[in-house]
């Protein structure tokens, strides 16, 4: 059978190393230079910055299924989040004192032993088989859910944040489920960045295709039930998939009362010589308000990966408008406000920025694509917005096919 492919990203190749394996003629056509998708990395001063702020869970038990996680090099990051008040100057913890117990005081300091019992209550309730068994939606959303556990307000506004970050939503709109799924993969395991960035997971499916064909520079403008058409040129095919973001399918299948709004990112990078913090974790700004050209969060990516010549670099993240209205200088002047004048010194590393770098998320109806028999969609789109949500949808196509997850 001759399978075409729409998208080189985690879900393309993924589908691709596994009709391959089964026999299948496969080829792969993506529009970049590059494989990879949304899971990008760029080098600078030979160093690597993802485009986006990508962190990888190492819980995600269809990561281990399909990948070498060691061969990643992976490093973890403190299993805590840091909340700054620009204001005041303090710094507070929030952290997982189970699994990492020197988190503890600090987040008893920080939220009181009332809200600490009712994290830690949460945190009780999850488990690892919850991953792999993605309830069914909910009428609740993140925002409701965090309401109705009746934290006090500071704690209520810690987690507001931090899903913000994990979402980029302000609205915190997705379905409660994505939020148990995150806080279960949270407790279970540990947030790792990798060695040469999170371009390496599609990298490391890429590299183990042996005769798959993929076709590098070849936007697909449409498809048919039997063909893909590049430049008015017909591609024939017996099986198509489509492994492109949401917005990118709706256009292929012409399904624009599907349109979503779009969540975006950008992460702005500087480098020092003296690191300001030293904690592997993220900082958020606990003054942040969306649409305001400030930042939400801040880490530092050579605490886990030194760079080569000894400098640090620092990466701040931004989502939605303050995408296209923030600018550097905002963002340096900023830094100045969270560092002090230690910051005036540093420079500008590089700029990242990501266009629909998420899905909505567990959406409580599953999308009708009304793709023609032939054509099936995969991508977080279909599952939720995460990697393992990604190679999930990957594995429930392959169940239809009777096709194995490659080893």
């Amino acid at each position: 059978m001759k399978v075409a492919i729409v998208g080189a990203g985690l879900a393309g190749l993924a589908s691709a190393l596994a009709f391959e394996k089964a026999g299948h003629d496969v080829h792969i056509f993506e529009a970049s230079n590059d494989v990879g998708g949304r899971m990008s990395t760029t080098w600078v001063d030979g160093y690597p910055i993802d485009v986006g702020f990508h962190v990888l869970h190492t819980a995600y038990p269809t990561l281990h299924r399909w990948c070498d996680v060691d061969a990643l090099q992976p490093r973890a990051m403190s299993k805590c989040s840091f909340f700054y008040d620009k204001k005041s100057g303090k710094r507070e913890r929030l952290g997982d004192g189970l699994s990492s117990p020197k988190h503890l005081l600090p987040t008893l300091r920080a939220i009181g032993i009332r809200d600490s019992l009712r994290l830690l209550r949460w945190r009780l309730s999850t488990r690892r088989k919850n991953l792999d068994r993605f309830s069914e939606a909910t009428n609740e959303s993140i925002h409701a859910l965090i309401r109705r556990k009746k934290f006090s307000d500071k704690t209520t506004r810690y987690l507001e944040l931090l899903f913000t970050g994990i979402t980029l939503d302000p609205e915190l709109s997705d379905d409660a489920r994505f939020a148990h799924f995150t806080w279960s993969a949270m407790s279970n395991g540990s947030m790792v960045m990798l060695e040469k960035g999170i371009q390496s997971v599609p990298s490391q499916l890429s590299s183990r295709l042996e005769r798959t064909q993929i076709h590098l520079n070849q936007c697909v403008t449409s498809v048919s039930n039997s063909s893909v058409e590049i430049d008015s040129q017909s591609h024939k095919a017996d099986l198509i998939i489509l492994a492109t973001p949401f917005h990118v399918v709706n256009k292929l299948l012409n399904n624009q009362s599907n349109a979503l709004p779009s969540r975006r990112t950008k992460m702005f990078c500087f480098q020092m010589r003296n690191a300001p913090f030293h904690h592997p974790a993220m900082m958020l700004s606990s003054s942040w308000h969306p649409n305001q050209k400030s930042i939400l969060h801040v880490q530092m990516p050579t605490l886990l990966h030194p760079k080569e010549d000894g400098n640090h670099i620092l990466c701040a993240t931004v989502v939605g408008d303050d995408v296209e209205n923030a600018s550097k200088e905002d963002i340096h002047n900023e830094l100045i406000e969270w560092f002090g004048s230690q910051a005036q010194n540093w420079t500008f590393f590089a700029a990242t920025e990501l266009s629909n770098a998420l899905p909505m998320s567990s959406k409580k109806n599953k999308i009708n694509f009304n793709a023609p028999s032939n054509v099936h969609v995969v991508g977080d789109h279909t599952v939720h917005g995460s990697v393992h949500g990604t190679l999930e949808s990957v594995e429930n196509l392959l169940a239809e096919f009777n096709i194995p997850i490659p080893r």
